[in-house]
């Protein structure tokens, strides 16, 4: 039951904030969004590959790969995705 209604509501949610969100605001939405969940399901992030960045270089991906990371999560690329990675809990 957790990991179904987990997957459910963060698939909806990451495929639809964090690719329309600026990076000042995208840590606090991870935080807030998917941390609570990472326990019970892994969650795929999509970010956009930095099309719309300056220069068009990538942003959020990289910034919320390395704010997982710092908490303790473990995160992963989507092959054939560069705008999205997969963040799971260690255990």
């Amino acid at each position: 039951m957790c990991m179904h209604m987990c997957n459910h509501i963060c698939n909806h949610i990451c495929n639809h904030i964090f690719s329309q969100v600026r990076a000042a605001e995208s840590v606090a939405l991870f935080d807030e969004l998917v941390v609570p969940v990472l326990p019970c399901t892994a969650v795929q992030v999509i970010t956009g590959r930095g099309a719309h960045s300056a220069g068009q270089v990538a942003v959020l991906k990289p910034r919320l790969q390395r704010h997982a990371r710092d908490l303790g999560f473990l995160c992963e690329d989507v092959p054939g995705n560069a705008g999205a990675f997969v963040v799971r809990s260690k255990l």
